[in-house]
């Protein structure tokens, strides 16, 4: 039982785990990978890093695109560029850059091998001819200039064992030199760049978000509690009992990563929900003129219990997140779950504790002429119980037109998505994506059978010949194998001329490439081709134009490749980051329906355990579930692509919004107890419990929308639907 003496031991308890957890909140670290976002253990991310094993092309690289008006071929323009590129390149962490600039061609000698600049920018005596010749390069086009000429390409290697900590320095100091220059609307591009920026931008939101949820939750119980007290001791509660839980990961060495700006609004919305229904509950009971302790009792005792129900269930919401196969969407349901109970349990103790030192009017200003929301709560009330008919059908034609949207759901996801919005480093990715034909590829890994090698003339028709199919998509730019380096060879050996950048016309002539290719190219073609020469890498440049039409292209390779390359030649498969990345969101998109009906079961479980009645029960989830279908409809009708992070909001709302069912359906069942009618349950259950459902509603609805303020539009896309389901829930 709640006593002065229990009330002293609790604020002593506090005191000293606050003291703990902020010690435990100096640990903590941002930690961001975006290969975590892979299951580790899935059998195509361990192909992908074995093909990588493979070849030496394990470093690091990023692409600082110039552009000029009409064209970049002129020479003062050239000048600052080679300039860039030079400054660039003696950067410590820089191994080497390459430009149209600094590029060199070696022609074929029977004595010396010869070498001439692909563009003699100071000596030629006429730009416009070497641009019409390099525009005609195949080499070039898409590799170092756009189609169009008007954007030129710097391509950086960064040195071995380039490390994320100089990843902030690179950013700074390549945009510096680009300015230096006069070319600072240069834009960037690459790993590195888009890790720092995100990771900067990460961190910024997360205090973002710590802010906007006080400054939410102080407005909203400014507005409901109209007490100076009564709003610090929410908010000395709720805080408190977060630092708890941020002194707790700091402690074990849990990093906050790209799903930790969730945590303050949820633990925020959790925790006010809770100490609203306390204080609401406690208030009540203390103007029916009972003292502190005894309200206190009688409160811990009716709204605990609920209170406690809630947790339970927001818990299993989150830890049914677990059975995604996504470490970060794992990680998160998991630590999440947990911190719904640190901050209840934090909450349940010292609001309690807090509560008992002040007077009802002092916690809530009260009037009693119209009390709060009597009005609008009576009104909703009437409407059910004189109009069901109206309420089911309005309710039947909203479902009707959810389900048609959700028939329009779809997946076609790119990879500028995620990018935030009005940043330059989106504008720089769709500029450069547009202009150079893509940054992505479509990746394959060809193994040849045993005994043979990529050399083998055969081997090469059979890549010419999957070539020439792909070409025939629009959407294909340009295709990267070993015979590139073929063609190269081979125009090395005629001189350099460019009709010479072809494949020998047979095997004797394939057989004449091998010093070539064995000397000046051998290194490059590591890239492409395993020493052992039975594995190659066939890369296909393809725009940013979403994972389902990229699927179509794909497909139909793939159907093509079966008919017409015999498996007895060479083994294709199909990998790559943005082959990973595509299917498993697109299939973790869809398992994560499978965490939703584990919650939806085990809440339902949950409530026959309570109420031990069928009718309860089905009155209990109805209302949670048209929600989700609700919300279903708008993803499709607003044409917003499911992923992973959209479909884990069903398992969050779920989880949250049937916190006021329980709520509710406590209250009635205690009501009902104490041998009121139906009427007069619903009528007492709507004057105490309503009262406070509509205020936990209005915070929650606020505080995630708030994350509406994010430029992410993945953090963006859950603060509206979040929003979304729990206010129609």
């Amino acid at each position: 039982m709640f006593s002065n003496r229990m009330r002293a031991f609790v604020l002593a308890l506090f005191a000293v785990l606050l003291v703990v957890s902020v010690a435990g909140m100096t640990r903590l670290r941002f930690d961001f990978s975006f290969e975590a976002f892979l299951p580790p253990d899935d059998p195509e991310l361990l192909f992908h890093r074995a093909q990588r094993a493979r070849f030496a092309s394990g470093n690091t690289t990023f692409n600082i695109a110039v552009h000029r008006d009409p064209s970049v071929f002129d020479r003062d323009f050239l000048a600052r560029t080679d300039s860039l590129t030079r400054a660039v390149r003696r950067l410590p962490y820089v191994k080497e850059v390459s430009s149209l600039t600094t590029l060199r061609d070696f022609i074929h000698h029977p004595v010396m091998p010869l070498s001439e600049k692909v563009l003699d920018w100071r000596n030629s005596p006429d730009l416009a001819v070497d641009s019409a010749r390099i525009l005609q390069d195949p080499r070039m086009v898409g590799n170092f200039i756009s189609k169009d000429g008007r954007m030129m390409l710097l391509n950086v290697t960064l040195i071995d064992g380039f490390t994320a900590s100089l990843e902030g320095p690179l950013t700074d100091t390549s945009a510096s030199l680009a300015a230096r220059y006069g070319l600072g609307d240069s834009h960037f591009v690459g790993t590195p760049i888009t890790h720092h920026v995100l990771v900067y931008m990460q961190q910024s939101q997360f205090q973002l978000y710590v802010v906007l949820a006080s400054m939410i939750m102080v407005l909203v119980l400014a507005i409901v509690f109209r007490r100076v007290v009564g709003v610090l001791v929410a908010v000395i509660s709720v805080f408190s009992a977060m630092a708890l839980f941020f002194g707790f990961l700091g402690w074990i060495g849990q990093p906050l990563d790209l799903m930790a700006t969730l945590y303050p609004i949820l633990l925020v919305v959790v925790g006010v929900s809770d100490v609203v229904h306390i204080v609401t509950k406690y208030v009540d009971e203390r103007q029916k003129g009972l003292e502190a302790m005894p309200a206190m009792r009688i409160t811990l005792k009716e709204i605990g219990i609920a209170t406690g129900l809630t947790c339970v269930t927001t818990a299993v919401g989150l830890f049914s997140l677990m059975t995604s196969s996504m470490p970060p969407i794992r990680n998160f349901g998991w630590f999440a779950g947990w911190g719904v109970v640190i901050v209840f349990g934090g909450v349940l103790l010292l609001a309690p504790a807090l509560l008992t030192f002040f007077q009802a009017d002092q916690l809530m200003r009260q009037r009693p002429e119209k009390p709060m929301f009597k009005g609008m709560l009576g009104g909703i009330a009437r409407i059910s119980k004189h109009h069901p008919r109206r309420v089911l059908l309005v309710s039947g034609l909203v479902m009707a037109v959810a389900m048609v949207g959700v028939s329009r759901i779809s997946g076609n996801l790119t990879a500028s998505r995620d990018l935030p919005w009005r940043s330059k480093l989106l504008s720089d990715y769709l500029a450069v994506d547009s202009a150079m034909g893509g940054l992505s590829t479509m990746d394959l890994a060809l193994e040849a059978a045993a005994g043979r090698s990529f050399r083998d003339w055969e081997l090469v028709r059979d890549m010419d010949r999957m070539e020439q199919f792909l070409m025939r998509f629009p959407e294909v730019t340009k295709v990267h194998s070993p015979n590139t380096f073929y063609k190269l060879a081979n125009r090395f050996l005629n001189s350099n001329i460019p009709s010479a950048y072809a494949l020998p016309s047979d095997s004797m002539g394939m057989v004449s490439l091998a010093p070539v290719l064995d000397g000046k190219l051998s290194g490059p073609m590591r890239g492409v081709l395993s020493e052992d020469g039975r594995w190659a890498n066939f890369f296909v440049r393809i725009p940013d134009i979403g994972s389902k039409r990229i699927a179509v292209v794909r497909d139909s390779f793939d159907l093509w490749r079966k008919e017409n390359i015999p498996e007895a030649h060479l083994k294709a498969t199909n990998t790559g980051a943005r082959y990973l990345f595509d299917t498993n969101q697109e299939t973790l998109a869809y398992n994560m329906y499978s965490s939703i009906g584990l919650s939806v079961v085990i809440a339902a479980l949950f409530f026959a355990l309570i109420f031990r009645n069928f009718r309860m029960v089905i009155a209990a989830m109805i209302p949670n579930l048209l929600p989700l279908v609700i919300t279903s409809g708008v993803i499709g009708w607003c044409g917003i692509e499911m992923d992973p992070k959209v479909a884990m909001v069903f398992s969050i709302a779920y989880g949250i919004a049937v916190d006021d069912t329980v709520h509710f359906l406590s209250r009635y069942a205690l009501e009902r107890r104490k041998g009121k009618s139906v009427d007069d349950s619903l009528h007492a259950t709507l004057e105490e419990t309503g009262k406070a459902m509509v205020i936990t509603t209005m915070i929650l609805f606020f505080a995630f929308g708030s994350l509406m303020f994010s430029p992410f539009p993945p953090t963006f896309t859950i603060g509206f639907l979040l929003s979304l389901t729990l206010g129609v829930a």
